[in-house]
């Protein structure tokens, strides 16, 4: 299952939970058990999914920066690379990953993230 797929599933989950449906009823909607649904709902539910999912960012000022700047996550990869080349695929699902909050972003993202949005770096790293 790709990144993208992935993240739509568990985003799908969240929100059946929060539109009334038990985590029997999402588990076989998606084929898990219940105590599963659980797990990613207890893992999951602290983040504002429906903002992550519009604009594939899991740290609050970044999204917010994107969506005043109206740049996409591609545009932002390639500001932090520094270049103009079209990203591969694998630094693609790399960020991606970073950006959703499932990988610790580097010290030096930190760093090329707030020389770029001009925040600092605490402010940088507020997830939510």
């Amino acid at each position: 299952m790709r990144e993208d797929q992935r993240f739509d599933r568990i985003a799908g989950m969240i929100e059946d939970r929060l539109a009334g449906m038990t985590y029997e009823e999402i588990g076989n909607k998606y084929g898990i058990s219940r105590q599963r649904v659980g797990q990613i709902y207890g893992k999951y539910n602290r983040y504002n999914f429906k903002a992550i999912k519009e604009c594939g960012c899991a740290y609050r000022n970044i999204r917010n920066w994107m969506n005043k700047n109206s740049v996409e996550r591609t545009e932002l990869i390639q500001m932090i690379n520094g270049n103009q080349v079209e990203p591969t695929t694998a630094e693609m699902q790399r960020f991606y990953a970073i950006l959703l909050g499932k990988k610790r972003m580097p010290d030096m993202m930190v760093g090329r993230l707030a020389e770029i949005t001009g925040m600092s770096i605490d402010f940088v790293l507020e997830i939510g």
